[in-house]
């Protein structure tokens, strides 16, 4: 069923979802589920070899998924050769993950590599608890990423389809001419409802300009343009999550 969500701040006034996308893993020969799995193993273990494999494990568990939130949101494709930390930084400046909480676990990694200190075993425990629990907010946080969306410009009142590439790492937002507007239950505003036909807008909908108004690569360097767009998206993800879950 469309699904139409109103706004009272960013640079939309409504986001319709098209289409969104749920949940994509990272195709590797090891899930992020795996090394976490090893790691558990590798800490039952008891042995001083197995803390060092199992906060290994762990940090590659913690990098997989990490690198999965980012292609989810397409941040990934303009920023695979990002350090770790400039990745958790984007992560952090798109409201996606703290910062804060991922800091810790990457100094562990820091002092696991370049100190040569055997890992205390809480320290362990702690590695793999919070890769534990980043795993299931991945879940959640990539449940429902819109990807296309119906949307009405807040500045100029444009009626507009907003398009998330994940592969390409791109947002695109194209007007959409003669729209086929409907009224609020309120009366006071005007929205297009986001009807596909085999994975397009119907053509009752509205027709796309040529050329898109906004067409914005995410790349890191340049996030003050495109976050904007981005962060209302995945608000709207977020609220439909939440009701999907009786929250």
């Amino acid at each position: 069923m469309a699904t139409v969500v109103t706004a009272d701040e960013g640079p939309f006034t409504y986001v319709g979802v098209a289409a969104y996308g749920g949940f994509i893993e990272l195709a590797s020969e090891i899930s992020a589920a795996q090394y976490l799995s090893f790691a558990r193993a590798d800490y039952a273990s008891g042995l001083e070899q197995g803390l060092v494999n199992a906060l290994g494990n762990a940090k590659r568990s913690f990098h997989l998924m990490i690198d999965t939130v980012l292609h989810n949101y397409g941040l990934l494709a303009c920023n695979k050769r990002l350090s770790f930390a400039a990745k958790l930084q984007l992560l952090d400046s798109c409201d996606l993950i703290s910062l804060r909480i991922l800091r810790k676990l990457n100094v562990e990694r820091n002092i696991m590599e370049h100190e040569y200190r055997l890992p205390p075993s809480e320290v362990v425990s702690d590695a793999i608890d919070v890769c534990q629990l980043l795993h299931l907010a991945i879940d959640r946080l990539c449940e429902i990423v819109p990807l296309d969306a119906t949307v009405g410009m807040r500045d100029s009142g444009i009626h507009a389809v907003f398009h998330l590439d994940q592969t390409a790492g791109r947002i695109t937002v194209t007007e959409l001419l003669s729209p086929n507007l409907m009224k609020s239950r309120d009366g006071q505003s005007d929205y297009v409802m986001p009807l596909v036909s085999a994975g397009e807008l119907r053509a009752s909908q509205g027709t796309l300009a040529r050329e898109p108004l906004i067409d914005l690569p995410l790349k890191s360097r340049t996030v003050n343009e495109w976050l904007p767009y981005l962060r209302a998206v995945r608000e709207c993800g977020a609220f439909l999550s939440s009701r999907w879950h009786g929250r």
